[in-house]
């Protein structure tokens, strides 16, 4: 918590995901448009829940080999030290 300014899980909407609920409030509390927002996901769910929310999206292939996740998002990192490249 102390390296985030806002948290936002499941437990605060009513629609689990893939609906974009999630997402779509945790833009709200930042005050950003989900366009200018990057969801970092691992689950298929996820995946279209950030997608359907407007965000841009990278899968993280640590549940799932990246050819599962190729159909979702072109955009797949294997761990978060590989994120660097989509926050520039």
């Amino acid at each position: 918590r102390k390296y985030f300014s806002t948290i936002v899980d499941g437990t605060h909407v009513k629609k689990g995901k893939p609906d974009p609920q999630v997402y779509l409030l945790a833009c709200e509390k930042l005050g950003l448009a989900p366009e200018d927002c990057v969801v970092f996901e691992d689950s298929l769910a996820g995946l279209e829940s950030g997608m359907a929310a407007g965000c841009s999206v990278v899968a993280v292939a640590t549940s799932h080999e990246p050819w599962e996740l190729e159909h979702k998002t072109k955009r797949i990192i294997r761990n978060f030290t590989e994120a660097e490249k989509y926050l520039e």
